[in-house]
């Protein structure tokens, strides 16, 4: 969808804050979309940013950062 024009803001989570993911889309989207389809939409983003995670750090072995 060209016209669905969105911004992911990743924090890594530090000692003091937790990981979190913000998605942002223009404030008139609503306008052109109905809510229901911009859930969809932003959720299959979600498990699309899911799965490369999944597929970059499976075979990743986190205990030798420690």
């Amino acid at each position: 969808m060209p016209f669905l024009s969105l911004i992911l803001r990743y924090w890594e989570a530090d000692e003091d804050f937790p990981a979190t993911m913000q998605i942002w889309t223009d404030k008139n989207i609503l306008d052109y979309m109905h809510y229901e389809t911009l859930m969809f939409a932003v959720t299959h983003i979600i498990e699309r940013i899911k799965d490369e995670y999944e597929l970059i750090y499976q075979n990743f072995n986190f205990t030798e950062l420690r």
